[in-house]
């Protein structure tokens, strides 16, 4: 079950995780950042935490410059919405 359910979240998170808004692709949700974070090893619980926070902040800036060095995580500065948060 745990299996299956890891594949889910990856296939439905694939669709927008690299999305920009330039391009006119769909923007995930701040919270969808998060969960896939978390699912995907990509940093500690609270590292993921301190980037959702920072996400809301910021206004849907997920992995903000400011946000990368106070969770001491490497990656892209992508952006999300906080319709839904």
């Amino acid at each position: 079950m745990k299996t299956s359910l890891i594949w889910t979240v990856i296939g439905l998170s694939g669709s927008c995780w690299a999305a920009l808004p330039a391009a006119g692709s769909e923007v995930c949700s701040c919270r969808h950042r998060y969960d896939y974070c978390l699912h995907s090893a990509d940093g500690t619980p609270a590292q993921c935490k301190l980037l959702y926070t920072a996400s809301l902040k910021d206004g849907g800036i997920w992995g903000s410059p400011a946000a990368r060095a106070a969770s001491k995580t490497t990656g892209n500065t992508v952006y999300c919405h906080v319709d839904f948060e």
